[in-house]
This record gives structure tokens, C-alpha cells and sequence, in this order.
């Protein structure tokens, strides 16, 4: 099976990546940056960034400062069209109809896509075109954003799960992150403890599987 990295090294080695063309289901508490995350992802090959919720040139500022390469990512703005459904869809559709095989692609945030009336459209032209061109596609979906049914659904369709939490543990926050379900692979289904350090996100080998 062709997998993909993920962008976390220790990650990678306890899941073995993610197969090819899969679409991942990113659930995430933001207080635990899950964004991280998707910055890391970038940094793995040529990435189509759709942002809906923050002005992507603030995306990339933060990306940078942060130390990651923004080289390689086509950032989409749906943000500043954001009100304008037919706009959005269009755009979003020309984009992936363009985008090369291969590719990351980042929904930040899928959220948005669910409450639109095209969104059972738009979510088929996205499935598609990670399917047939050999694409990774990430939909980042924070936590209580999304309505229950369609949170059920989408995590029915997607291949991978990865969840994101973050609990309080006496003074500090402790962030965790599992991945419960991967087709064609073992998941992750226990929690790992991490980080986020000036390399990113870095498992705790110290404490392993928690």
C-alpha cells in the first residue's frame, strides 16, 4: 500500500503514515493547536491550503514566524468570499480540478463548507478529486463546530480520524492526539501525549502510550 507521510516523524512510525488518497477527518480541541498540525503537513510536499476562517495571508505570516516552509503551498482565499456561496463553490471547484496529483489538501476550516446549501456537492467534487488524483485531504473540523449528524457522516466516509484533545492536568495543559481509525492500516486508538516545540509537534517517547 502507498502511504504518505504526516509530517511528524515519530508519528509516521508508530502508524506508518497515511495510505494514499485518503481523506482525514481532523477533529480537534483548538486549544491544543491543531493547526500545527496542517502546518507541518505543508512541509511534506505541494499543498492546497483553502482557508475560510482567517485571511490566509495571516496563515502564511504565522507559518513563517513559526519557523515552517511556506514554499510549496497555494493558499485559496474562500475567506474574503466567504459570503458568496456560488463564489465559493466555484472557486473551490477550479482549484481542485486544477490541483496535480499528489498533492496535500488543507480545508481550514471544513466547518464553514457543512452549513453551505451546496455542501453534499462540493464534498463529492472534493471526494473525488482525492481519490483520482492521488491526493492526501485533510478536513479540519474544530471541536463542537460541526453539527453532530454531519460530524457522524463525515467520520463514516473518511478514511483516517484524527482526534486532537487538550486537558487540563493540575496547572498545566496536557495535549493528546489518537488516530482510531485508518482504512488498510492498524489505528492508533490509544492516546499519545505532545507537544508543540520550535520543530512543531513532538511526540512524548518519555511517556508513550497514555
Amino acid at each position: 500500500m502507498k502511504v504518505r507521510p504526516t509530517g511528524i516523524e515519530i508519528l509516521d512510525k508508530l502508524i506508518g503514515g497515511f495510505p494514499a488518497s485518503s481523506l482525514v477527518y481532523l477533529s480537534g480541541d483548538p486549544r491544543a493547536m491543531p493547526e500545527i498540525i496542517l502546518y507541518q503537513l505543508c512541509e511534506t510536499g505541494e499543498t492546497y491550503y483553502f482557508a475560510t476562517e482567517r485571511d490566509p495571508k495571516y496563515i502564511k505570516d504565522e507559518m513563517e514566524r513559526l519557523g515552517f516552509d511556506a514554499e510549496d503551498v497555494r493558499f485559496v482565499d474562500v475567506y474574503n468570499v466567504r459570503n458568496e456561496e456560488y463564489e465559493v463553490i466555484s472557486l473551490v471547484s477550479s482549484e481542485l480540478r486544477d490541483a496535480r496529483g499528489g498533492v496535500n489538501i488543507i480545508m481550514d476550516t471544513f466547518a464553514f463548507f457543512t452549513r453551505l446549501h451546496g455542501y453534499r456537492a462540493l464534498f463529492g467534487i472534493l471526494y473525488e478529486t482525492t481519490k483520482e488524483k492521488e491526493a492526501l485531504c485533510v478536513l479540519y473540523v474544530p471541536k463542537g463546530m460541526c453539527d453532530e449528524s454531519v460530524e457522524a457522516e463525515l467520520m463514516s466516509v473518511c478514511d483516517v480520524i484524527f482526534d486532537v484533545e487538550a486537558e487540563r492536568a493540575g496547572d498545566k495543559i496536557v495535549n493528546k492526539l489518537s488516530v482510531p481509525k485508518i482504512r488498510g492500516l492498524p489505528p492508533l486508538s490509544q492516546f499519545v501525549r505532545y507537544k508543540i516545540t520550535k520543530e512543531g509537534v513532538e511526540i512524548d517517547t518519555s511517556r508513550d502510550i497514555v
